[in-house]
C-alpha cells in the first residue's frame, strides 16, 4: 500500500482532506478522470501520450483500495485507451463518452449510431483546407469524430480560428457540433460529452447505502461539462494546469494528480 512518505506534499495532502471531509465513516470515492494532460502529459502527437511503467504500477497500487471507484473519461479512441488503461480495474469512456465499458464487462456500450458515423464521414474533409494553410497541423479520424490538431504549428494565420468556427458551423448537420480543446478542434455528435457520460453513470451505477464522495479531474475545456455535473451533486472538481475553469481547485501538472490519488488512497485505507 502507498504510504505518506512516498507521496506527501502539503498542498496535495490538504486538498485530499478537503475532498474527504466531513465524513462520519470512510467514504466510497468515485473519481471521473481525464487522460491526456491529466494522467499523461500532453504530447505533440496524441498517440504518444502513453503511461510510463512507474505510472502504471502506481495506479495499480492506488486501485487496490476498494473504496476507490475510477472512471477514465477521455477524448481518445477506445483502442488507444484499452492499450493504455485496459489493464486497470477501472471503467472507461472513450471519445468523450461515445463509447463506454464498465469495469468487469467485456463489451462496450455505444451511445452513437451508424447515422452519426456516416455524418462524420461526410464532413471529415472540412478540415483539409486548414491543414494546407497551417504547417504542422494534422487531421485525426476517430470512430465517431474527427479532430484537427495544431499543437505542432509554429503560428496560426490571423483570424483562422474564427474562420474555422464560421465555416464549420455553417456546414455541419444538426446532429453534429464543433468543439475545441488544447490546440484542437473536433467535430462530434451533439449529444455526446463528458458531462452527459458522468450524469448517465451516476444515474445508473451510484452505490446505495454508502457515504459517497464524487471527484472530477481534468485539464481541458471538454472537462468543464463533467465538472458541472459533479459539482451539482456536491462533489469536488480539480483543474490541472492553467486556464479559466469552473473547477473548485487547481493542480499544476499530472505529477500532482498522481500525488493526490495516492493521498486519497492512503486516507481511505484508514491509516
Amino acid at each position: 500500500m502507498i504510504s505518506p512518505s512516498q507521496h506527501s506534499d502539503t498542498i496535495v495532502t490538504s486538498l485530499a482532506k478537503k475532498i474527504l471531509h466531513p465524513a462520519q465513516q470512510l467514504p466510497h470515492v468515485i473519481v471521473f478522470l481525464d487522460y491526456d494532460g491529466t494522467l499523461a502529459p500532453l504530447t505533440a502527437d496524441p498517440l504518444q501520450a502513453i503511461l510510463k511503467p512507474e505510472q502504471r504500477e502506481y495506479l495499480l497500487q492506488v486501485l487496490k483500495q476498494k473504496a476507490f471507484e475510477m472512471v477514465i473519461v477521455s477524448g481518445r479512441p477506445r483502442d488507444f485507451l484499452k492499450e493504455q488503461v485496459g489493464f486497470l480495474p477501472v471503467s472507461i469512456a472513450a471519445e468523450h463518452g461515445a463509447y463506454f465499458r464498465r469495469l468487469g464487462e467485456p463489451n462496450w456500450k455505444e451511445f452513437v449510431d451508424q447515422q452519426i458515423v456516416s455524418s462524420i464521414d461526410g464532413v471529415a474533409s472540412l478540415f483539409e483546407p486548414f491543414v494546407s494553410r497551417v504547417a504542422g497541423s494534422f487531421i485525426e479520424r476517430k470512430e465517431c469524430s474527427v479532430a484537427w490538431h495544431y499543437r505542432l504549428a509554429h503560428s496560426l494565420p490571423a483570424n483562422i480560428v474564427e474562420e474555422i468556427k464560421t465555416t464549420l458551423h455553417a456546414a455541419l448537420p444538426p446532429e453534429l457540433e464543433l468543439c475545441f480543446g488544447h490546440f484542437v478542434f473536433e467535430i462530434r455528435a451533439r449529444n455526446i460529452s463528458k458531462g452527459t457520460l458522468a450524469k448517465w453513470y451516476l444515474e445508473n451505477f451510484l452505490p446505495r447505502g454508502k457515504g459517497i464522495r464524487l471527484l472530477s479531474i481534468g485539464d481541458d475545456v471538454t472537462d468543464e461539462d463533467m465538472f458541472r455535473v459533479v459539482h451539482e451533486r456536491g462533489g469536488s472538481t480539480v483543474r490541472v494546469g492553467e486556464g479559466d475553469t469552473s473547477a473548485e481547485y487547481k493542480l499544476a501538472s499530472p505529477t500532482d494528480v498522481y500525488l493526490l490519488l495516492g493521498e486519497l488512497a492512503y486516507e481511505l485505507s484508514g491509516n
